[in-house]
């Protein structure tokens, strides 16, 4: 459980994702999606929830918890790794379905990762399923707004 919980940290793996897929022509705006998506839910769920909430971890709550990964310093809800790779999993989804299934089991067993270390509470990975479905959503929506713009402007070039 520590090594697939740290794969979430910082949305490093949702981000190195975004950039594999962003140099491919193909996938592209897949890639597009994530990184939006993701960096969405990084500045609202770090950025601006945990600030606001500011709810102790539950391992400072019950003292008696030994850790099996270095203890977060920022605050428990939502949950940060659950929010990134659900964004990451609804993105993927969004273009194409099979893939979306497997970003979901992986969101899933993060989700799961961060209850089992005892870093969360389960309604702190609720509200990071919730906001990453939202997150990635608007990441795909802007992703598919861009794509069409640059597909118009591009048309417009070749008609020039």
């Amino acid at each position: 459980m520590p090594i697939i919980t740290q794969t979430m940290n910082y949305d490093i793996l949702a981000g190195v994702i975004a950039v594999i897929l962003i140099c491919t022509k193909r996938f592209r705006w897949v890639g597009v999606a994530i990184l939006i998506g993701a960096a969405l839910g990084y500045l609202i769920g770090n950025g601006m929830i945990k600030f606001l909430v500011d709810r102790p971890r539950p391992f400072i709550e019950n003292s008696n918890i030994i850790l099996l990964i270095p203890a977060p310093t920022s605050s428990s809800f939502p949950s940060g790794h659950t929010i990134g790779a659900v964004a990451m999993a609804v993105a993927l989804y969004m273009y194409n379905k099979k893939a979306g299934y497997v970003g979901f089991i992986f969101a899933a067993i993060i989700a799961y990762s961060r209850l089992y270390l005892y870093l969360h509470y389960p309604t702190d990975v609720i509200a990071g399923i919730v906001i990453g479905i939202i997150c990635g959503y608007v990441g795909y929506r802007i992703s598919e707004l861009i794509r069409i713009r640059y597909k118009k402007e591009k048309v417009e070039e070749d008609i020039v």
